[in-house]
């Protein structure tokens, strides 16, 4: 069930305090959006927003108009910050936030100092609530594991999986001149929902693979990956989903110039409470140590490294709707050959998962158009 305040009228659904007003100044849809209230430096402006009954879940649209880093728009839930965005932006749509167990959720903005930019406002339009009919997929566990040259390693299976339980492999290689054809073992039976290889700087290359399955009665405590060609360096990470519906979907992006922020792709979904992975893979011949830094609206599932030589991160959200190309930022260090991924894996009760046919999304031209 979804309970939706569009700001079309002055009849809110749900009670909504503060200082934040309706405006036609600009809108996601229709003609009236909700924009935050005039302040001066070093002030705050907010809405407070009653969370109706039994909502899980929260999904808005928003437009940011601000000086970016130091104007800060913000959702609290709790008193915890769960969603963060400043600068520039058209309207984007936001991942699902749980609001599980709140009472109310706060948007606001807070000017710092000195200086501003653009509208100086934030604007939310199209403010839903979310209560799943059927229980929303959920992270139960997460492994990873990284090796060196070799033609074999293996990657633990998180703890608490059962039979029926949703099972993903992320498998990063930096190959130098090696082939690409490795598998993985273990259990029952996986199937490769997509993969690629790309190559970049002199005779080097960077490969991907993800394999899924429906976990078994009996799981090892690990599963096992073959590689008969080798590879210089590997990041592995294993993810088990709960109560996951009976579709996959994987889009990626590649690339072979030097960045300091790697992007991934936006995503479809397929329906309201799906679950969205990003997995990125920054892979360089240079010695500098690399770290991802925060994705705002998403939680991080684990960061991997092997030496300084390939790097990974695995960060998922609760989605309702499209989203859009993520900027996952290399706190130190470069990639000089990257992939990025989104793979979504639909709510409801899991029974016969098959991997729907990948979409492949443009390619290194598209990295200039992220929003975050």
């Amino acid at each position: 069930m979804r309970v939706v305040e569009d700001f079309e009228d002055t009849t809110y659904v749900v009670s909504i305090t503060g200082n934040w007003t309706r405006t036609n100044a600009t809108a996601a849809t229709g003609s009236y959006s909700l924009r935050s209230a005039a302040i001066s430096h070093n002030n705050s402006t907010q809405a407070v927003v009653q969370v109706p009954a039994g909502a899980q879940g929260m999904t808005f649209a928003y437009r940011v108009s601000t000086e970016y880093f130091y104007d800060v728009f913000e959702v609290l839930a709790g008193g915890q910050v769960i969603f963060t965005a400043s600068g520039e932006s058209d309207w984007v749509q936001s991942p699902v936030l749980n609001v599980s167990g709140q009472s109310t959720v706060t948007f606001r903005y807070t000017k710092d100092t000195s200086d501003s930019a653009g509208l100086d406002a934030v604007f939310i339009d199209d403010l839903t609530f979310i209560t799943p009919d059927a229980p929303p997929p959920v992270v139960v566990g997460a492994t990873s594991a990284s090796a060196g040259s070799g033609t074999s390693m293996s990657i633990t299976v998180p703890s608490g999986v059962r039979a029926g339980d949703l099972v993903l492999v992320f498998h990063s290689d930096s190959l130098g001149t090696q082939a690409w054809n490795t598998t993985i073992t273990g259990g029952a039976p996986f199937t490769l929902l997509d993969g690629v290889r790309s190559t970049w700087g002199s005779n080097r290359a960077t490969a991907t693979s993800i394999w899924w399955k429906i976990a078994g009665p009996g799981e090892p405590s690990s599963y096992q990956l073959s590689r008969p060609n080798g590879g210089n360096s590997s990041v592995t990470a294993a993810v088990v989903i709960r109560d996951a519906g009976a579709e996959l979907r994987a889009n990626k992006l590649t690339g072979s110039t030097t960045v300091y922020d790697v992007p991934s792709p936006g995503g479809v979904p397929f329906t309201e409470h799906d679950l969205e992975f990003r997995w990125v893979v920054a892979d360089s011949a240079s010695s500098s140590t690399r770290e991802f830094g925060e994705v705002p609206g998403y939680t991080e599932v684990l960061q991997q490294q092997y030496s300084t030589a390939i790097a990974a991160q695995l960060v998922y959200a609760w989605v309702a709707g499209p989203t859009r190309q993520v900027m996952h930022e290399l706190w130190s260090g470069i990639a000089a050959g990257w992939h990025g991924w989104t793979v979504n894996v639909s709510g409801a009760a899991a029974a016969n998962l098959v991997a729907r046919p990948v979409i492949v999304a443009p390619g290194a031209a598209a990295i200039h158009a992220a929003t975050w």
